[in-house]
């Protein structure tokens, strides 16, 4: 399944990237006259993602695919308006850990001050993650869940660890063995039914905030023990989220895959969902509170733009069959 990634630009507009079923890398961005340009930036993509820092830098994690095996590509502090020659040379001077084969979906944990940025990778045979800022940092397994227990999320609560449900009401953290240290707590108070849960970067050092996601949504602040709530709206999958001056904001999948969002002002309530895509989308949001989300669907891709309520303002075919 193809899952674009977007990033806000510095003045012309968003950054599009896109992994086609030809393994090939592409990038879409607006140029000066405001048409969308289109570069393809490598071939042997398997999987990749991108985040973007407070700063506005990019991340980048791509499973390449080279001679004598598949590889873990990793750049960081990389400014938006690199041109595409740039990131050609990037890409074909990457090296990294060597990857378990048959790599599914990269994912990077959330950004968080303090903490190790963590690089997960999924495999038919298990999930392996790294710290993706320590140089020469391997890949390590993420243990098997103990029975009764589902992993719901993996990131960094002052050691890395993961987040897991026992039972369908009890959500705890618990660090990974190999730190030498070991960290574990529940959550009080979480939903009932708990079906998703995402960390977001918060204003405790090394502690994510967690949205948790079951017959509603609420989202603990810190390790403060008392859930806020965020919306009545149950058995959502928790996709991504951000904070800036113009809000805070929420997105989720329904049971139809749909993309909603959940938006608040700073300093107020959160309002009431409002669909922003038919399927899956991914999101960016800009400081001035708009946001970007782009989808694939029957192959067409689509970059669209939303005032901070969500409302459409605006949208643009980037590539069709």
């Amino acid at each position: 399944m193809r899952e674009p990634r977007i990033a806000c630009g510095i003045l012309a507009g968003p950054l599009v990237f896109d992994v086609t079923a030809d393994e090939r890398l592409h990038l879409w961005r607006k140029g000066g006259d405001g048409h969308w340009l289109h570069r393809t930036l490598a071939d042997g993509v398997r999987a990749f993602d991108v985040r973007q820092a407070v700063d506005g830098t990019l991340s980048i994690a791509l499973a390449l695919t080279r001679a004598d095996g598949d590889i873990l590509g990793l750049a960081h502090g990389l400014d938006p308006a690199l041109g595409a020659e740039g990131w050609r040379q990037l890409l074909r001077t990457m090296t990294g850990p060597r990857l378990p084969a048959g790599v599914l979906r990269l994912t990077f944990g959330v950004a968080q001050a303090g903490a190790p940025t963590m690089v997960v990778a999924e495999t038919p045979s298990g999930d392996w993650y790294c710290n993706a800022l320590a140089a020469g940092d391997s890949l390590h397994a993420i243990p098997a869940p103990m029975p009764g227990m589902r992993r719901l999320a993996v990131g960094a609560c002052r050691l890395p660890g993961q987040w897991q449900r026992r039972g369908d009401d009890t959500l705890g953290f618990a660090s990974l063995d190999r730190h030498g240290r070991n960290l574990a707590f529940d959550y009080p108070g979480a939903p009932k039914g708990i079906a998703s849960v995402l960390p977001a970067a918060g204003v405790v050092p090394d502690v994510p905030d967690l949205f948790v996601a079951g017959e509603s949504i609420v989202v603990y602040r810190g390790l403060n023990p008392l859930p806020m709530a965020v919306a009545a709206v149950a058995d959502a999958r928790l996709l991504w989220s951000a904070a800036n001056r113009g809000g805070e904001f929420l997105a989720y999948g329904d049971a139809s895959d749909a993309t909603w969002l959940v938006a608040r002002a700073p300093n107020g309530a959160w309002r009431a969902p409002g669909r922003l895509a038919c399927g899956r989308a991914a999101l960016a949001a800009s400081d001035n509170g708009g946001l970007h989300a782009v989808t694939v669907e029957e192959g067409v891709l689509t970059v669209a733009r939303f005032t901070p309520d969500g409302t459409p303002a605006g949208r643009a075919v980037l590539a069709a069959p």
